[in-house]
């Protein structure tokens, strides 16, 4: 059965359906934030135990100071374990599975229920470390062996996606379409903890990014339809197309009845969306999203302001300017001066 034009709510333009080559908006934003992992330290914990990890910006002093911020990944080489945070239930890893903490929230470990709980700080040896930390602790039984990796990312300074994420991903070996390659890799990663030797550091970089990517996807494929946040904008059919091209061509003089022709809406019906979705209208959208690719071209070359302005999207260097001192405080070549100084790159 039609429906009469009046009783539509969307405007039905031509779907622009994103063929094969569409930008993958999720593998454009992690180009940015430029994801490198790394392995922090092995853990061989036996009876009933329990130890205390803290906020990630406690590690990041320690192996790589600046600006970064740490996801942090725990994979269960041997036995069973629980994985706490406050104010959420537990969550139980079996052997061969990863737990993810995206934004790096402090959290505890253990095995058991009644185990006093002991600070990763009190088993760490003093850094700087020349090699791989090993922490053993516990009473004796059965024993847990955990490897921990971290992820260092560069700061979304406006377009924080990992965000709204929950602060826990859990990667299970659930027998899906990518369980061999996930358990073969979590396998290596293991392997590689213990064994080093040529090339060591960047395969394991690679195999942690790729379990981040792949957690960051599982999270995406369950969320409800309901969900907000950037992870779900990627999944509703009509925004994550305006984010498409954004993404695929931020420097063009966009409108918002432009991204709604590429969407395939109204313009009321696509702002609706965003609204209910992402919390922001498509124009505050792209113009975060310019911002901090203006951002990462101040760190990462030597460009002038007035260049990356008109890259971005801007018209002018004025334009952008007044953007960015908006939203930062400080001009674009005062916050390139003291990002470098601190070593921000």
């Amino acid at each position: 059965m039609s429906l009469a034009p009046d009783q539509l709510t969307e405007t039905p333009f031509r779907r622009a359906v994103p063929g094969p080559a569409a930008l993958d908006v999720l593998s454009d934003a992690l180009r940015v934030v430029r994801a490198s992992g790394a392995l922090l330290l092995r853990g061989e914990f036996t009876g009933s135990w329990a130890v205390a990890t803290p906020d990630s910006s406690a590690i990041a002093r320690i192996v790589c100071p600046g600006g970064a911020r740490l996801a942090i990944m725990h994979l269960l080489a041997e036995g069973d374990c629980w994985i706490a945070l406050p104010g959420r239930e537990r969550v139980r890893l079996a052997t061969g599975e990863l737990v993810l903490f995206p934004r790096g929230d402090a959290h505890l470990l253990g095995s058991g229920d009644h185990a006093a709980v002991v600070p990763v700080s009190a088993l760490l040896p003093p850094a700087p470390w020349t090699e791989l930390p090993v922490l053993r602790h516990g009473g004796g039984g059965e024993r847990a062996r955990i490897v921990c990796c971290y992820l260092r990312c560069d700061d979304l300074l406006f377009t924080p996606f990992l965000e709204p994420l929950p602060p826990v991903l859990h990667l299970r070996a659930d027998g899906g379409s990518t369980h061999e390659w996930v358990s073969a890799s979590i396998r290596y990663v293991i392997a590689e903890s213990t064994r080093g030797g040529p090339g060591s550091g960047a395969l394991v970089g690679k195999l942690t990014e790729l379990l981040f990517i792949e957690a960051l996807r599982r999270e995406m494929c369950s969320l409800p339809e309901t969900s907000v946040g950037w992870l779900a904008a990627l999944r509703d059919e009509y925004v994550s197309r305006a984010l498409q091209a954004f993404h695929a061509r931020p420097g063009r003089a966009w409108t918002v009845e432009g991204v709604a022709r590429e969407a395939g809406l109204s313009r009321s019906a696509l702002v609706a969306r965003f609204q209910r979705v992402l919390a922001k209208t498509p124009m505050q959208y792209l113009t975060t999203w310019r911002l901090q690719l203006a951002a990462n071209r101040l760190l990462a070359t030597s460009e002038t302001v007035a260049a990356i302005a008109h890259a971005v999207g801007y018209g002018s260097e004025v334009a952008l300017s007044h953007a960015f001192k908006r939203v930062t405080g400080v001009s674009p070549a005062a916050w390139r001066r003291s990002h470098r100084r601190s070593g921000t790159t």
